[in-house]
């Protein structure tokens, strides 16, 4: 009997199942910031496991407008304008979705809609949504495939590069 099970190869591809996997430092509670508080941040080694580009790191902020207190933990990415994150993920050969939370920010240009995000493979444009900004809710991509085993790079992106009614000013939080 050992033997046979040892010898066993499981073929995924005979079965309908899902495998949960989680990004490091996806609630962005790394670094710490004070309560209700928040920083403009750039660079790659700011945000452990992720480059960031003109974002802010908030922490129950309420001068952005965000429903306080934040589900998952206390800290989030805003994303204002065309600002974005990155990430490296070694993935397997598959079919995957991206499940998070996000919030839209209801300022500064009186349109009331939030700063759309773009998510990216690989310089590849996979899907793109607006969220709500009446509160923190689950949002997920689009189902997109891995032809082959390797390492990928996920980018997460502002859209907004507009001014309405004299401002250009959208932003999005994540986690």
């Amino acid at each position: 009997i050992t033997k046979e099970i040892n010898d066993y190869k499981f073929n995924t591809k005979k079965f309908d199942f899902e495998s949960t996997q989680f990004v490091k430092n996806s609630t962005f509670d790394n670094p710490k910031q004070q309560p209700n508080s928040y920083k403009y941040i750039n660079g790659n080694d700011i945000v452990p496991n992720w480059k960031v580009r003109n974002v802010a790191i908030v922490n129950n902020s309420k001068a952005w407008g965000f429903g306080t207190s934040y589900p998952k933990g206390n800290q989030a990415i805003a994303i204002q304008n065309k600002g974005s994150i990155i990430t490296d993920l070694h993935l397997h050969e598959g079919r995957y979705k991206l499940s998070f939370l996000a919030n839209g920010r209801n300022c500064c240009d009186n349109t009331g809609i939030a700063n759309s995000l773009l998510f990216s493979l690989n310089g590849n444009l996979f899907d793109e949504l607006t969220p709500d900004v009446t509160e923190w809710k689950t949002y997920d991509t689009k189902i997109f495939k891995i032809p082959k085993e390797g390492h990928y790079s996920l980018t997460i992106a502002g859209k907004n590069n507009t001014e309405h009614n004299g401002i250009r000013d959208k932003t999005s939080a994540i986690k």
